[in-house]
């Protein structure tokens, strides 16, 4: 996923079998965390997605969080993941002024 992820923002270039994920990669239009800790004002519990994407032209950031529940456990899973970063949402958009949205990957 993060290769397809900075292949998207056409950030590097390389082979899927090559890839190994850096913990900041950046461009001028996009800024990529992987599983990097968000330093916030305040002291959050849930601070820590598999990846943020922050995007400078868009003035956006995503937090997406993944996870391989069983079948039954999916939609649990889904609601588990947008409340955990409800409150994290609402610190970066207020700390980095860009809109902030959640997406949990739930295969």
């Amino acid at each position: 996923m993060h290769w397809k992820i900075l292949n998207h923002f056409s950030v590097k270039d390389n082979k899927c079998y090559e890839h190994q994920p850096e913990t900041v990669t950046e461009n001028e239009k996009v800024t990529i965390l992987w599983d990097m800790q968000v330093h916030t004002d305040k002291t959050m519990k849930s601070n820590r997605p598999d990846m943020v994407i922050k995007d400078k032209q868009e003035k956006t950031c995503t937090l997406i969080d993944m996870a391989i529940p069983s079948d039954r456990n999916t939609p649990v899973k889904v609601a588990e993941k947008l409340l955990k970063y409800k409150y994290p949402e609402t610190e970066i958009t207020k700390m980095w002024g860009l809109k902030t949205i959640t997406v949990p990957v739930v295969d």
